[in-house]
């Protein structure tokens, strides 16, 4: 379940943080932009934030959120290499560890 804010923007639920984002939660939040962000974008976001009017900035720090919110999903989750993963295969190396002791 996603809430949207007064300016419509997709705010994921705090569930979604335990789990990677369905293909189908991706596409609500970020439409046919799944890529990267390029600089341009960055520094135009740096810009608004610097310059913009208050809504400009508002909605500005609510897209930087969103991406860092991304980016963060992205790392933690990823099934390889994400710290999630990495750290549940410490808990098993761990565990494996002290079962040789017990046994």
């Amino acid at each position: 379940m996603a809430f949207r804010n007064q300016d419509a923007l997709p705010v994921p639920s705090t569930e979604s943080l335990r789990r990677p984002l369905t293909d189908e939660e991706k596409l609500e939040i970020w439409g046919d932009r799944g890529g990267g962000v390029s600089r341009e974008v960055l520094e135009e976001l740096d810009r608004i934030l610097q310059t913009g009017d208050a809504e400009s900035r508002a909605l500005a720090e609510a897209c930087v959120h969103a991406l860092i919110f991304r980016a963060m999903s992205d790392r933690m989750l990823d099934p390889r290499n994400g710290y999630v993963s990495q750290f549940n295969d410490s808990i098993s190396d761990a565990v494996d560890g002290f079962n040789s002791f017990i046994r």
